[in-house]
């Protein structure tokens, strides 16, 4: 069976492959973000830089405060290239975002401030 791997257009990294003869694709789940049409725009990003420790801190607020989110590039960090420079992000990768709805974003950004 022929493959064909699939890229991030952004960061080059591997999400899956596609199978051309039975027109499907094999992505990985990492690789995964998904929103409901309707949810689509309801969606906003908060940008960090911030330490693999410190980013775990802000996974435990923000689940403490039942605060549903999502981290982007936090598992692709240390894959590519020198990996997190002193910033705590890789350059080549771009940076760690959060993904959470409108309605929360200014309390997810208030107690993400709390914290450093």
């Amino acid at each position: 069976m022929v493959r064909t791997e699939v890229i991030c257009s952004v960061c080059e990294g591997h999400l899956g492959h596609h199978f051309p003869e039975d027109t499907r694709y094999c992505i990985n789940s990492l690789s995964l973000l998904f929103i409901s049409k309707e949810a689509e725009d309801e969606i906003e990003e908060i940008t960090l830089n911030h330490s693999k420790e410190e980013i775990a801190l802000i996974r435990s607020v923000l689940e403490q405060e039942e605060i549903s989110y999502s981290i982007q590039n936090e598992d692709l960090q240390d894959l590519f290239g020198a990996g997190r420079l002193g910033t705590g992000v890789n350059n080549l990768v771009g940076e760690i975002k959060i993904a959470v709805n409108k309605r929360d974003k200014k309390i997810a950004e208030y107690l993400i401030s709390q914290i450093f």
